[in-house]
This record gives structure tokens, sequence and C-alpha cells, in this order.
């Protein structure tokens, strides 16, 4: 909703491999990914509501993670 109301436009970013960072005692380096996905544009995402807003960036985070799994194996 925070991006809705003043129709702003959304920048998703997705990262893997953050858990290993949070979960090391005492703090060691790790490598982690980061992807920058395309801006998603107000025009894209107006016709639908908050939940619908949400399962839409869910599902490309998702879909980026999913590849970030594959690369790893």
């Amino acid at each position: 909703k925070l991006t809705m109301k003043p129709q702003a436009d959304i920048l998703i970013v997705t990262q893997y491999d953050t858990c290993k960072i949070f979960k090391s005692f005492p703090w060691k380096k790790y490598k982690v990914k980061v992807h920058i996905h395309p801006l998603l544009k107000y025009d894209e995402y107006k016709a639908l509501n908050s939940h619908e807003l949400a399962d839409k960036v869910k599902a490309i985070i998702q879909e980026q993670l999913d590849k970030f799994a594959e690369e790893t194996k």
C-alpha cells in the first residue's frame, strides 16, 4: 500500500544466501547473490489491489530464488 497511494514505481530486489550470514557466529565473509529486477511501473500494477500486487511481487522474487537455487546445484 505504501507504493499504491503515491502511485510510485517499485524496484524489486532479490537476495540469496543471506540466511548464512545470520546463522554464523562469529561473523565471517560470505558471498551473497543479489538480483535487481526491472522497475515495476505504476501503469503495470494500477489495476491490481494490494493483495494481488503482493502476490505478483512474491512470484517475481520466487522465480529468481528458484534460478539462484538451480545455479548452486
